[in-house]
């Protein structure tokens, strides 16, 4: 599995066992955005393997209904694509996957990925899409949260808390918000903060001069 890259960064990092027993990887676009929508590249994916009775010469197979197994022109491994940064997702009990995409310069993003699922990015940045581009009618999954930059950097987190109506828990790294993410009684979705933490971040496209904001 060639995953080699040249930057430094969305390397993405999240990494769960599905009810299903395959193992799901999220990867970053390594700011390469275009490769997110390329199906032969990993960069910006969600990847599902089956890791069990994996041999060093051969650790890992693509599993048969894998969405583009039989595609000669995608990566077999390929669940799902279209992501800038997945760096955490977690499995609902009923076996939903829910990722967390840290965005670019507009909003941040909680999905709901299905196998074969297109997240739109670079095309789209949560619902927020280049012109000319419309999420429906291009066939991209919409979000079904997001959050603008006004006074926040990145998504981080998150799980599913079962005891709380299996809902989404996560938090923003520079705002120190934590919400939860709940579907409301018209299967809609809904974000009630659940803390307001006082944090120091740092990050070197932030003011004052040094970087950080206290």
């Amino acid at each position: 599995m060639d995953v080699s890259t040249s930057k430094m960064y969305h390397y993405g990092g999240a990494i769960r066992f599905g009810a299903d027993g395959m193992l799901y990887l999220g990867i970053g676009d390594n700011g390469t955005y275009e490769k997110s929508q390329f199906l032969q590249s990993l960069l910006g994916k969600i990847i599902r393997i089956d890791v069990r009775g994996g041999t060093p010469e051969r650790p890992y197979l693509a599993p048969p209904d894998n969405p583009f197994v039989n595609n000669p022109d995608a990566l077999p491994a390929i669940w799902a694509y279209g992501l800038r940064n997945p760096w955490r997702m977690d499995f609902a009990p009923d076996g939903r996957l829910f990722i967390a995409d840290v965005g670019d310069r507009r909003q941040e993003e909680v999905s709901l990925s299905t196998s074969g699922a297109n997240l739109g990015w670079p095309m789209c940045e949560g619902n927020v899409c280049r012109d000319g581009v419309e999420a429906d009618a291009d066939g991209f999954t919409a979000p079904i949260f997001t959050y603008g930059k006004d006074d926040s950097c990145a998504i981080i987190g998150g799980v599913t808390v079962p005891w709380l109506n299996s809902g989404f828990l996560f938090g923003d790294y520079c705002s120190g918000r934590a919400w939860l993410l709940e579907q409301d009684e018209r299967d809609g979705w809904r974000a009630r903060i659940l803390a307001q933490l006082k944090i120091r971040y740092c990050h070197s496209a932030l003011t004052p001069p040094d970087g950080c904001t206290y």
